[in-house]
């Protein structure tokens, strides 16, 4: 018997994220350095928009936990 190749991929896939929500597995989860953050905070300030107009997202996608990007 071969097992049916979908069923395989979205068992492999349910290590990595669930399923129903999209969201990772807690063994993604890592806590992100302080100083990282003060870096993200200070290129955002920096580029203002820049990024977010140079490269758009295709139509259809949406960013997932950002409320302020348009």
């Amino acid at each position: 018997m071969i097992p049916e190749t979908f069923r395989v991929m979205r068992h492999l896939l349910s290590r990595i994220d669930d399923g129903e929500t999209g969201k990772p597995c807690k063994d993604f989860e890592v806590e992100v350095p302080e100083t990282k953050i003060e870096e993200a905070k200070y290129m955002a300030e920096k580029l203002g928009d820049i990024m977010y107009r140079r490269y758009p997202i295709m139509t259809g996608v949406k960013y997932i936990d950002i409320e302020d990007t348009v």
